[in-house]
């Protein structure tokens, strides 16, 4: 998914759009910083190379 996510990056408006008319959850991440913190708050790990 982070490839996707990745190469699909230009195109973030686009799907704002649909993860806000879908109604489920999300969350949206700039950078590494923030999903840095995103872990940490959640009490998860990053995975191991």
């Amino acid at each position: 998914m982070i490839h996707w996510l990745w190469h699909t990056r230009n195109s973030i408006g686009k799907y704002q759009q649909i993860a806000r008319a879908s109604g489920l959850p999300h969350v949206l991440v700039n950078n590494r910083r923030e999903l840095d913190a995103l872990y940490a708050a959640w009490g998860l790990t990053l995975p191991s190379a």
